[in-house]
């Protein structure tokens, strides 16, 4: 005989989900973070409310309680720990770092910084230190552009957003969002730069530039690869296609390697041999 399916009978309606989340959240004594909620093993469990179509912040005003002061700190109270945060920092708010290192910290989180100050610019004001673009607001525009010819030189090639970013914060420099901010975006400053632009690293895929990303790296394909194996051949290298966007443009995986030369056979499912080219 068949177990019967889990029910739900302990909670009808929205309200009866509200009820007893008051209940926890009083006889825990504070109101928690809906991150930390999970951790407390507390009545309703989050996949509960969630499964009644209700948010955090919807089921936590329901209960009476304002989700803005989760982390019982006050605007004044946050701003000092802001300072402190920044003294260390060379007096800069970087909001992208702060995201990555608040919870190990210990400090305010960033929805909480948001709800005190309504934008990081006016946390940074308020605290008296500079946002990541404030700081660099006084390069001009061929300062920033001199950057970029710069690693040019010394590496030989154009970086990539993720490699530049990586050598901008061991050299101390601004990172990919300040030319994203000032010229709208990352190849448009390349361009008035002068440099040249990665002719693999597009956008956009389509046949021509997968055939000739496949062609231009033949060497790491002796023969035809099944999917599996190309999927680690790809991962790291930036210049080819994922095997998904090859499907979506070709009929199958595998045409794309006959139609490139690689020869081989045609990798089957099972115990059937493969087709020779």
């Amino acid at each position: 005989m068949k177990p019967k399916p889990p029910t739900y009978n302990k909670y009808w309606c929205k309200e009866s989900i509200v009820n007893q989340l008051r209940k926890s959240i009083l006889k825990l004594g504070r109101v928690p973070t809906d991150e930390e909620y999970p951790s407390l093993c507390l009545s309703p469990a989050i996949g509960t409310i969630r499964r009644f179509n209700m948010t955090w912040g919807q089921a936590m005003r329901l209960a009476g309680f304002d989700v803005l002061k989760v982390d019982f700190l006050s605007k004044e109270e946050i701003a000092q720990l802001l300072k402190q945060y920044v003294q260390n920092r060379n007096n800069v708010l970087n909001s992208t770092q702060y995201k990555k290192e608040y919870r190990k910290l210990g400090l305010p989180s960033p929805t909480a910084v948001m709800n005190c100050f309504g934008s990081w610019g006016e946390a940074a004001r308020a605290v008296g230190a500079e946002t990541v673009y404030k700081k660099w607001e006084h390069f001009s525009d061929e300062e920033l552009l001199s950057l970029l010819r710069s690693y040019f030189r010394e590496f030989g090639r154009t970086p990539y957003q993720e490699e530049w970013d990586e050598h901008a914060k061991e050299s101390n420099l601004p990172g990919k969002g300040v030319f994203h901010n000032r010229f709208l975006s990352w190849n448009n400053a390349l361009r008035l730069a002068s440099l040249p632009l990665s002719r693999l690293r597009r956008a956009k895929w389509n046949k021509e530039t997968i055939l000739e990303a496949i062609n231009e790296n033949k060497h790491l394909f002796p023969e035809i690869p099944t999917r599996k194996k190309y999927n680690k051949i790809k991962k790291g290298n930036k210049t080819l296609p994922s095997s998904t966007v090859i499907v979506r443009h070709y009929k199958s995986f595998y045409s794309l390697f006959i139609l490139a030369g690689v020869s081989g056979e045609i990798p089957r499912a099972g115990r059937q041999s493969g087709k020779k080219i």
